[in-house]
């Protein structure tokens, strides 16, 4: 049998090998390389062996071929054990088979098993053998083994399972992958964590018999923790499929030939996606979401959708558009269009600070009015508790969402201005012209709300937001390419102070108390609701990330009320606390031409000792000057030193000086009394 063997060698040792590519697909990766998608058949990365661990070698071969470094790609002794096997069962059971067969399997042949096929699997055998060295045999055994979970070769593998590239294997790792390789599914740390440790125990001790390890090494291997890089499967977990689908479209609209190309394999779609933030935000969607319930139709509701972004850039960090992919495709984020309610202020509130009229400690006086509307009837605003809070100023206006206030101002400064400031925002979409716009009565997406607030974290610059970095091709050439789009909107000193004034939404008087717990770094945002509170939002920002949050029904009729600071509140606030850990977010920019001021918050004057106090930012030359006449005494009783300066009637003017709209100086005044 050997003789004849020796011979079928020789024979075969005359036919040219031509080795097949290994199928390695197309890739969607985050900023950092980290896979997001497979877009293809296998998940295969091919690496060097250099990249390989000897750990990992040693592991392979002592479970899998222990005499691979001196058999001639068979195991003749194993051979025949095997046939005996085989001939007393009349069937095929055995397969005897060495690494060098194993890899000719996997890139020759099928997993049938018949004689014919045996046959097959000697002649490339043996054809691998005489004509690779065999450290390209075990270089391309490693880039084409079946770990488990979806992952061809060592690389997916260790990714797949342990979030890291193969050279960062770790002993015990290495001996786990080397025991998953003969029952992938059976040994599966993710589905059997008791049986993939005792089959890394098992490995262990081959390593030791063949003294490739010590004694005290398989002692470590035995007691190391698995250290999974997931909680669940990555083939059943949600590893943001809305952020592929949205990454394929853009590429496909900017660059249909490149797409295209997709399908041939080997070429990778470089993101500005950041798995750490998107898990951070399912984290937080999963933990804050509403309870789901069930319509008629069995469709779950509510819905929600999360669209966070890099105000530096533009780069889309992480996108959600719906509880489950796998149930509706549809992409809520980016898609939907709801009424935003209250969270489109910041246009509102920017374009008062810009015009020169108006700083954080104007007042406006919160009573019943009503405007001229369309066929001759008449609008009047009203605050969600009905009620009216007279004199009151800008920031505490802003802070408390109240309507009215937000209406009289938007008459006062001109609707168009304040159009116009939401366009310089970057917010796309139809406005209509009626008083109900500054409201946040026009339906938009999330993803446009998280641009208009990541011009405001920006510093008045704005962003396009993409998704699709570069893509570059089976050689590593760069064949698409496109990065941020910046454009200078308006002054940064409003941005500053708008920043600013947000940061009383996220207070015990705000509209966002519950969300002080997740809140001790800098961060701000406004709450939302939609008209009928059937849409709940909340858009905000910190230094490095904005991102706005949605939730309602895809019915548009949610059965409870969908207020934003109840709903997407903390959806949003959790997404930023757990951003927040995964590393420095950076303070918010000051400026040059600042100054803050204590002032009263009662009159917006300079405090005097008996005033309740905050600290307001102001373009220099817009600061209050005066102090405050008031004797303050309690809840109560509240006195004027000198009536005739009550604040009804008086108000300082702006010094003299550049508005920040860059246009003519003019006074600050009370707007109606």
């Amino acid at each position: 049998m050997v003789a004849g063997l020796g011979v079928f060698a020789v024979a075969v040792a005359a036919t040219p090998l031509h080795l097949p590519p290994l199928g390695q697909p197309s890739r969607l990766v985050d900023d950092t390389g980290r896979t997001i998608a497979v877009l293809g058949a296998y998940n295969r990365q091919p690496v060097p062996l250099s990249d390989i661990p000897p750990y990992a070698r040693d592991a392979i071969i002592a479970t899998e071929d222990h005499t691979f470094w001196y058999n001639p790609g068979i195991d003749p002794i194993s051979i025949a054990r095997a046939a005996f096997v085989d001939v007393r069962h009349h069937a095929l059971l055995q397969g005897g088979s060495t690494l060098t067969q194993q890899l000719a399997k996997n890139l020759f042949l099928t997993q049938q098993r018949t004689v014919s096929r045996k046959a097959a699997e000697l002649f490339w055998t043996f054809s691998l053998a005489s004509h690779l060295p065999k450290t390209r045999i075990l270089d391309l055994y490693f880039n084409s083994v079946y770990f488990g979970e979806g992952a061809y070769g060592i690389q997916a593998a260790s990714l797949a399972f342990f979030g890291i590239p193969a050279r960062d294997l770790d002993l015990a790792q290495c001996a786990l992958l080397a025991g998953l390789v003969d029952a992938p599914s059976a040994y599966d740390p993710y589905f059997y964590p008791a049986l993939a440790r005792s089959r890394r125990s098992w490995v262990a001790h081959r390593m030791l018999a063949l003294h490739m390890i010590t004694p005290a090494q398989a002692a470590q291997i035995d007691a190391a923790p698995l250290r999974l890089a997931h909680t669940t499967p990555p083939a059943a977990m949600d590893n943001a499929p809305y952020v592929t689908e949205y990454a394929l479209a853009e590429l496909a609209a900017k660059s249909p030939s490149v797409a295209a190309r997709l399908t041939q394999g080997g070429y990778v779609v470089h993101t500005t996606a950041d798995l750490p933030i998107q898990y951070a935000a399912r984290t937080a969607y999963n933990a804050q979401m509403l309870p789901v319930a069930y319509t008629a139709a069995g469709v779950p509701e509510p819905e929600a959708a999360v669209a966070a972004l890099d105000p530096r850039t533009g780069g889309i960090r992480a996108l959600i558009g719906g509880r489950d992919f796998a149930q509706t495709q549809f992409d809520r984020a980016t898609s939907a269009v709801r009424q935003p309610g209250s969270t489109f202020k910041a246009a509102l509130y920017s374009a008062l600070l810009l015009s020169g009229l108006y700083t954080p400690s104007s007042v406006i006086w919160d009573h019943p009015v009503s405007y001229p509307g369309a066929g001759g009837q008449t609008y009047t605003p009203s605050n969600a508790e009905h009620t009216f809070l007279g004199p009151i100023l800008m920031r505490r206006a802003l802070a408390i969402s109240d309507n009215v206030a937000a209406v009289r101002f938007a008459a006062a400064v001109g609707l168009p201005n304040v159009i116009a400031q939401a366009r310089r925002m970057g917010y796309v979409g139809p406005l209509a012209n009626n008083l109900t716009t500054v409201l946040g009565s026009n339906p938009t997406n999330p993803l446009n709300m998280a641009r208009i607030y990541a011009s405001v974290a920006n510093g008045g610059v704005r962003v396009t937001p993409y998704m699709v970095d570069r893509v570059t091709d089976p050689q590593g050439l760069v064949v698409f390419r496109q990065g941020p789009v910046l454009a200078r909107a308006y002054d940064p000193r409003a941005a500053a102070i708008l920043t600013d004034i947000l940061k009383s939404v996220i207070s015990p008087y705000g509209t966002g108390p519950n969300l002080v717990r997740f809140i001790n770094f800098p961060a701000v945002g406004k709450t939302g609701t939609s008209n009928n509170m059937h849409d709940g939002w909340f858009v905000g920002f910190m230094p490095t990330l904005a991102a706005a949050v949605w939730v309602g029904d895809d019915s548009g009729n949610l059965n409870n009320p969908a207020q934003g600071n109840a709903t997407a509140g903390p959806i949003w606030a959790q997404f930023m606390q757990g951003v927040h850990a995964l590393g420095p977010t950076g303070t918010f920019a000051r400026p040059p031409g600042l100054v803050s001021r204590r002032i009263c918050t009662i009159d917006g004057l300079l405090a005097n000792t008996t005033c309740p106090v905050e600290t307001d930012l102001y373009a220099v030359g817009s600061e209050p000057t005066v102090r405050s006449p008031i004797v303050y005494t309690g809840p109560s009783a509240l006195w004027v030193a000198h009536p005739g300066s009550w604040f009804f009637a008086y108000h300082p003017t702006v010094k003299a000086g550049r508005p920040l709209s860059g246009g003519r100086p003019v006074p600050s005044m009370f707007i109606g009394s």
